[in-house]
């Protein structure tokens, strides 16, 4: 038995260095058809955990800009709204991905209202972390990464000696979408307008090292070098594999995202599980031209969930909120309230305690600088 395990240790350990040898040049460019084929493939069988020497490094990519990381941080400030509801959008759509939500079904950390709670908060608060501080050295964000690394090496460990699959390269690239792919495929659906070029390309720069650093490979990073053509792959991505697994409709992935959305109700009230998954389905639908109309199907003028009364005016009113944040008066008030919320959160999250309890309402990232504590 233990000889087997050797043997197959050996050929794992064969065939992640036989990877790493195939590694494609980053500047080589393919279509995006042909990128995500590569994602949808070759990147489902590469691991993206300690037995891939790639995972081990944390070191930042030649190609990291900190002038574009510092405009990311700017672009976030002036969008945080609109940035927090592309990532809740990702979370949902992430866990729509079969083998993402089997590893997060074994870890049982979202397996109920409270703990997904839990663990999404603390996952908003990696991420603001990542947006107000360098990626260099020993900084807040450096370490929180880290953590949260060796958080996905865990679990993907967990996995291997439960007998199911690892987390793959597939899986990272799918949830790096959730943390960025809306903001730049969907701009205007999730309250990004008038954005410029350069402030989407530095946004997007900011996730490439991101995912460099998680041990993404740069020949799987969703996040390329120019605005078009990681929007194409956005794009390619979304009609490939996002939207036909939302399709699905896999009662383990309707039980977890609801208890993703109704945990974090308590610090965003006006929340709603059928009416927000009704959004993530209509954000999804295929792009259409004004002059191409009349190529939507019945199904492209359908909701996800039947809505009632009070949900219809809700999936309107979600709509016509991200719609008239082009102006600036909106989108700043919206800003400010976002901004308020992630301030309760870390103070007193009043709804959170009532509902779970003070200990279980309160959550905190440990950082190993003290300096760095969250909470």
């Amino acid at each position: 038995m233990e000889q087997r395990r050797m043997d197959a240790k050996t050929k794992t350990t064969h065939l992640t260095e036989d990877y790493e040898e195939e590694l494609l040049d980053d500047d080589r460019s393919l279509s995006p058809e042909d990128f995500v084929k590569n994602i949808m493939d070759e990147a489902s069988r590469v691991p993206c955990d300690e037995t891939l020497s790639d995972f081990n490094k944390t070191h930042l990519p030649d190609y990291y800009d900190p002038v574009k990381i510092k405009r990311a941080h700017q672009f976030f400030d002036q969008n945080v709204f609109a940035l927090y509801v592309n990532k809740m959008l990702g979370l949902i759509i992430t866990l729509a991905s079969p083998s993402i939500l089997k590893i997060l079904q074994m870890t049982k950390m979202s397996g109920c209202i409270m703990t997904a709670y839990k663990r999404y908060v603390a996952t908003l608060l990696h991420m603001n972390i990542w947006y107000q501080d360098d990626l260099t050295g020993d900084s807040s964000a450096m370490q929180s990464i880290k953590i949260v690394k060796s958080m996905h090496n865990a679990a993907s460990k967990q996995a291997r000696s439960k007998g199911l699959s690892f987390i793959t390269q597939k899986d990272m690239v799918l949830t790096q979408f959730g943390f960025m792919g809306f903001a730049i495929s969907r701009s205007e659906m999730v309250g990004i307008h008038n954005a410029s070029k350069e402030d989407l390309e530095c946004f997007i720069h900011f996730w490439r090292v991101i995912g460099h650093i998680m041990g993404i490979q740069d020949r799987f990073n969703l996040c390329r070098t120019t605005l078009e053509e990681t929007r194409d792959i956005c794009d390619e991505l979304i009609e490939k594999i996002l939207r036909p697994s939302l399709e699905e409709r896999n009662t383990d992935f309707l039980k977890m995202s609801s208890y993703m959305i109704n945990g974090l109700w308590n610090i965003n009230p006006a929340l709603n599980f059928r009416c927000f998954v009704s959004y993530l389905h209509e954000v999804l639908k295929p792009k259409y031209s004004n002059n191409n109309e009349e190529k939507r199907t019945t199904n492209d003028l359908t909701t996800y969930f039947e809505l009632n009364f009070w949900e219809t005016l809700h999936f309107k009113f979600i709509s016509l909120v991200f719609s008239l944040m082009r102006f600036s008066i909106l989108r700043i008030y919206l800003n400010y309230q976002q901004f308020l919320a992630f301030w309760i959160i870390k103070r007193y999250p009043f709804l959170a305690v009532y509902n779970f309890g003070y200990e279980n309402a309160m959550v905190s990232i440990k950082l190993p600088n003290a300096k760095a504590h969250i909470s």
